[in-house]
């Protein structure tokens, strides 16, 4: 992957991450279905019926497609097999017009599956896009990467525990290269008013409590720590 899409995904990854964990908060276990025609995403408990909990359906955009055999992504507007409707691929297509990276100006590239690159690509076209959340859906032989936005997915205001919850589990899933300047951009993203303490540190304020991320010669997060009050 490019620097400059590197950067990017650094820019955006926490706070599309915390995203995702809404949308899995959200869905939960349900399956998914996918209406090319609308381009409506549905999730609903297998086997329900009706008079039980109704489905939940986000309008979507369709990003792209990662072919297994092959480890290549695809942009929806350049998938001429699928037929996709010019309407669902207003996304991609503003991405590639930005031109922020190679990567979204290339119609199909080779991707790291062992990386979660197709996972860092929606991500960082989620963060780009100020999209809701996407959501990866498999079929046989490849998957399905669609970009949702809808009011029930939107962040509620940034808390403590949620905020440390998901910079430690995004690192714990090895998802980021460079701790400070993805932990920099989330608190920037979240409101948090982020200053520089001392040479290996970085505060951020919420409303009840400021949090510290310590970090060391090469940028890893070594602490994350919390106190009430100023």
């Amino acid at each position: 992957m490019s620097p400059e899409f590197e950067s990017l995904y650094h820019r955006h990854a926490l706070a599309s991450y915390e995203k995702q964990l809404r949308l899995a908060d959200l869905i939960g276990t349900r399956s998914w279905s996918f209406s090319m025609e609308d381009g409506s995403l549905t999730f609903k408990e297998e086997g329900e019926v009706p008079g039980t909990d109704a489905p939940i359906v986000f309008a979507a955009q369709l990003l792209g497609t990662v072919a297994d055999d092959e480890s290549t992504w695809l942009w929806s507007w350049a998938n001429e097999v699928w037929q996709i409707p010019v309407a669902l691929t207003q996304d991609a297509r503003l991405l590639r017009d930005c031109g922020a990276a190679p990567e979204w100006t290339t119609s199909k590239f080779a991707i790291n599956v062992d990386n979660a690159d197709e996972h860092r690509v929606a991500m960082t076209s989620c963060g780009l896009l100020a999209a809701d959340a996407f959501y990866r859906g498999p079929y046989a032989g490849g998957t399905v990467f669609l970009l949702l936005r809808d009011d029930r997915l939107r962040l509620p205001e940034p808390a403590g525990p949620r905020i440390v919850h998901t910079i430690t589990q995004a690192i714990s899933m090895g998802a980021l290269a460079n701790h400070r300047a993805a932990i920099m951009a989330y608190f920037i993203d979240r409101g948090l008013q982020p200053h520089a303490d001392g040479e290996n540190a970085i505060v951020g304020t919420l409303t009840d409590r400021a949090l510290r991320a310590v970090f060391d010669s090469q940028d890893r997060l070594t602490g994350l720590s919390g106190r009430v009050g100023p």
